[in-house]
């Protein structure tokens, strides 16, 4: 078979299954669905390791093979985000002892243990309990398997000899850690922070801007291009054109300080395979024309953050919102001066990984800094409170 025909029938199965994920979200208790669809995935993941593998023995790129087979680990991703938050997901894709990533799953050909991880699967399964294999995730970089039916992941190893060597009492006691983690909602030195690392939930929602998305694919799919706004300082451009006109980027920006402003072409954290653990692409565009547009790179988004109007918009009632930028970090810093105290302004800062979800996730700025807004306030309180009962 031709490289063209097998990728082309790689990516009808890519775009399938994107459609079965979505028609299975509407009855997450059927977990034969569940099982079936991880096995589409492990033969579709498997044929593109083997023509990566070919592509590689031939001395050719296997990049784009690389690129079909993340996107279907992308889909995997989408089974563990129906069931499990997002935020909790997170400290699945990190390293417990330092903050970079936690190394991912290898290749599923050839894995000795994966007969022995499929038959915990489905005894998982057949006890009614949702759960998928860690190696079909991009995000769940713990364990083999992981179990889906409680708040937070279960990720879980299974024992495939009875001795372990060092590496797989290493990977024990960082499972152990993460484990304990999400029990106790706390832990010491976690990541490589000094001290106790507290996980507490969010207020409100995460509030999403994927409605606006999904009608400016449809727009730019009729038109060529469509624009808007999110919160008066975030603009989004999607085109499905080959280059961006001038008159586009004048829209973009305008009336926006060039030096306060952040750029942002999302289709290169997708082509360069940079969604790590934030929301899935594939669950938020849900309109299975969208997909695959954004997937074959027919259609590109891209964002620009007017750094001056987000300090405008969010500083408010007593509070001032200051945001930094540079090549490889923004983080928003919101000073409370409403609640300033004998020891100065409180202040809580909103850091890279959060403020990405911008554009990874699509959520709103205001949610952003409205939830960290929340949070600094209601444990002000608590801790006033505190002072005055003692």
């Amino acid at each position: 078979m031709s490289d063209l025909k097998c990728i082309n029938r790689l990516y009808s199965a890519l775009f399938a299954l994107h459609q079965e994920i979505h028609e299975f979200s509407e009855n997450l208790d059927n977990l034969s669905q569940l099982l079936d669809i991880q096995k589409k995935l492990i033969a579709s993941i498997m044929e593109s390791e083997e023509e990566i593998r070919r592509a590689k023995a031939e001395k050719r790129d296997p990049g784009e093979w690389q690129f079909v087979r993340y996107n279907f680990l992308c889909l995997g991703d989408c089974l563990v985000f129906l069931y499990i938050d997002r935020f909790a997901l997170k400290q699945t894709f990190f390293n417990v002892d330092n903050e970079n990533p936690k190394q991912g799953g290898g290749f599923l050909t050839g894995k000795s243990g994966l007969a022995a991880e499929l038959t915990a699967l489905m005894d998982a399964i057949s006890h009614d309990v949702p759960a998928v294999l860690c190696d079909l995730t991009n995000v769940v970089r713990y364990g083999d398997i992981c179990l889906l039916g409680a708040s937070d992941p279960v990720p879980l190893e299974v024992k495939s000899s009875k001795t372990k060597d060092s590496r797989g009492k290493r990977q024990k006691r960082k499972l152990e850690t993460l484990t304990n983690f999400f029990e106790n909602d706390q832990a010491e030195n976690l990541r490589g922070f000094e001290g106790t690392t507290y996980r507490t939930a969010f207020l409100a929602e995460p509030k999403s801007f994927d409605g606006l998305l999904a009608t400016a694919f449809t727009e730019a799919t009729e038109n060529g291009s469509a624009f808007f706004e999110v919160d008066g300082c975030l603009r989004f451009l999607i085109t499905t054109t080959d280059g961006v006109e001038s008159s586009e980027l004048d829209m973009l920006f305008d009336g926006v300080e060039p030096s306060r402003s952040l750029y942002n072409f999302v289709n290169q954290l997708k082509s360069n395979m940079l969604w790590g653990c934030y929301f899935p692409y594939a669950l938020t565009l849900s309109e299975p024309e969208h997909y695959a547009m954004f997937v074959r790179g027919e259609i590109s988004v891209i964002s620009m953050l007017d750094l001056n109007a987000f300090e405008r918009e969010f500083s408010v009632d007593g509070v001032k919102v200051e945001i930094e930028a540079t090549e490889n970090d923004l983080q928003c810093k919101i000073n409370f001066e409403n609640l300033m105290t004998d020891e100065g302004i409180p202040s809580f800062i909103v850091g890279d990984h959060m403020m990405n979800r911008i554009w990874f996730d699509f959520l709103s700025p205001s949610w952003i800094v409205q939830n960290s807004r929340d949070a600094m306030e209601n444990n002000s309180r608590f801790l006033k409170a505190q002072l005055l009962e003692d």
